[in-house]
């Protein structure tokens, strides 16, 4: 695979550019979630973030109180079980805080609230940071939502993935959440080191990051993952085989849903910002082919916008709309 060297200011557009993407797309998605609306053709009004962006938020809160915690842990820490569950509680932590917040205009779905409540009603279960989720067997879109900016951190991808699985097991305990999710920080990671040149790369991206997952969680905590991964690098390699056709029919304006679901569970999720980013490269095109869709529009559609603005970098996303 092609690879290029990314310098500090291209590096911190794109990483501006997910930020931006992920609030963008949520705003744009917001009004038109669950609805068969007339099609967002662009910005128009004022725009109102929702709760994509707003739980994002508390991850990265999360991620600093970590940081300063226990900075000196975060090289390698698949294997330290004691991290994990601090780590876990620290993320459950700042969702309670976004579930009790006055700003917080509109809920996550109930995979995310259900764990909070259980943590805010009794912390103490939380000995490992796992337990709210217990019984909780979703494969929710709110874990893959708030992944993507963990691959902006200044950490080697084995920690941003051992992160990214930590904050999807506090709210979803089915593995596909979690897989899909450190799937997105590592697509991410990749792109800000410059490890996917092209659009046309994505399939084998995703291959290779297959790959390096089940190599990641081999022998660790996280070794119950590896069906999980298995089970997407599959569907990946359908997509992919059905590239042509997929790319003819969006291009042609066949809705997204028709081919990966709503988008309301992880990899279908994952599956829609796949499809979208490869058939379409203008980042307004794709963002808005995302939003115009009946199922989960706000959620896809900032992830989508997480992974064009990583790609493009703020200013082109900016001047795209």
């Amino acid at each position: 695979m092609t690879e290029q060297s990314v310098n500090t200011g291209e590096r911190e557009s794109r990483i501006r550019g997910m930020v931006y993407g992920l609030a963008l797309g949520d705003a744009l998605g917001y009004p038109v979630e669950f609805e068969n609306a007339p099609a967002v053709t662009g910005i128009s009004g004022t725009l109102i973030i929702s709760d994509d962006t707003q739980m994002s938020l508390h991850n990265v809160a999360a991620l600093q109180k970590i940081v300063r915690a226990y900075g000196h842990k975060l090289r390698s820490p698949r294997l330290d079980t004691g991290f994990h569950n601090a780590a876990r509680r620290a993320f459950l932590d700042e969702y309670v805080l976004f579930g009790t917040s006055e700003h917080n205009n509109r809920a996550p779905g109930n995979a995310c609230m259900s764990s909070i409540n259980n943590y805010r009603k009794n912390p103490a279960i939380a000995l490992t940071g796992k337990e709210p989720a217990y019984g909780n067997d979703s494969k929710g879109n709110g874990t893959i939502m708030r992944s993507g900016w963990l691959g902006a951190l200044p950490f080697d991808r084995e920690t941003a993935t051992a992160l990214s699985i930590l904050q999807s097991e506090t709210t979803h305990e089915h593995m596909l959440a979690a897989v899909s999710a450190a799937f997105f920080t590592n697509l991410t990671h990749r792109i800000l080191s410059g490890q996917l040149v092209w659009r046309e790369q994505i399939f084998t991206a995703a291959t290779i990051i297959c790959g390096e997952l089940q190599n990641l969680v081999e022998g660790t905590p996280f070794a119950y993952l590896q069906p999980g991964i298995m089970l997407v690098q599959q569907a990946v390699n359908n997509i992919e085989l059905s590239w042509a056709d997929l790319i003819c029919a969006l291009q042609g304006g066949r809705n997204l849903n028709a081919f990966f679901g709503e988008g309301w569970v992880a990899e279908e999720a994952l599956f829609n910002i796949l499809g979208v980013f490869s058939a379409f490269r203008s980042p307004k095109d794709g963002i808005l082919a995302l939003v115009n869709t009946p199922g989960d529009s706000d959620t896809i559609a900032a992830i989508g916008g997480c992974l064009y603005g990583a790609f493009w970098g703020y200013e082109t996303l900016c001047t795209a709309f």
